[in-house]
This record gives structure tokens, C-alpha cells and sequence, in this order.
């Protein structure tokens, strides 16, 4: 029973915490307000002796239908074999991102390829 309610109440804990943040995690939601953050995670499938200083990839930020509106985004370390990025979209309109595949040493499957989009909306004024 006190297993139970333990793990009932991690559940409770976790859930409240993500609710506080205005960073959506993993990037679930496609829609999002204009300069707000969109977190992108990747897992690596290889190891690293020291994936702080190995791992040196990049993503591409890029608005649809605009040459001015393009940004290189480096992915960073969150422990174990997780990379993150933070995407910020600064004007209305669709944004595309793609982790830019030349420069990901040793062919790591956890980020070649990969790619998405969301959609940035005007901040209310009100």
C-alpha cells in the first residue's frame, strides 16, 4: 500500500512540475506562440567517452517561405545519452527544422535524418 501512494504521488509531483514550465517537452504540440520554446530531444545510439565535448551537432531553424529567417541551433548533452535542442520560431508563420547530417560524426542513427516542424502564432495582445 505505501507503494502504492508513493508512486501515486511521484506521478503527482512530476505532473505539477511540468505544468509550471512554459517549455513544452519533446516537442509534442505543433502550435506554439512567437518566441516561445519548443525542446526537441534526441537519443544517441552510440556512447561517447565524453559526449559534452564529442557530440557537436547542429540543426537547422528555418521559416517557410523565407531566405532572411534561417538559424543553426547546436544541440546540447542532457545526461546518459540524451541531446536536446531549443527552437524559437520569431515570427508567425511555419518553421522547419532539420539536424543538419553533415555534422554527425560516426553516422549516430539517434540524429541522422531527423526533422520536424511547428507552427508559430501571433502572441495575444490583450
Amino acid at each position: 500500500m505505501k507503494t502504492k501512494i508513493f508512486a501515486i504521488s511521484r506521478l503527482v509531483l512530476v505532473l505539477i512540475l511540468f505544468s509550471w514550465t512554459s517549455i513544452k517537452v519533446f516537442a509534442q504540440e505543433d502550435n506554439y506562440r512567437v518566441m516561445e520554446v519548443v525542446e526537441v530531444t534526441f537519443n544517441s545510439q552510440k556512447q561517447y567517452d565524453n559526449p559534452y565535448l564529442d557530440v557537436d551537432i547542429w540543426i537547422e531553424l528555418k521559416k517557410s517561405g523565407s531566405t532572411n529567417e534561417v538559424y543553426r541551433v547546436p544541440l546540447f548533452w542532457d545526461g546518459g545519452n540524451v541531446f536536446r535542442a531549443r527552437l524559437v520560431g520569431t515570427s508567425p508563420g511555419t518553421w522547419t527544422w532539420k539536424i543538419i547530417n553533415g555534422t554527425v560524426e560516426n553516422s549516430d542513427e539517434g540524429f541522422i535524418g531527423k526533422n520536424g516542424s511547428f507552427k508559430a502564432n501571433a502572441a495575444n495582445a490583450s
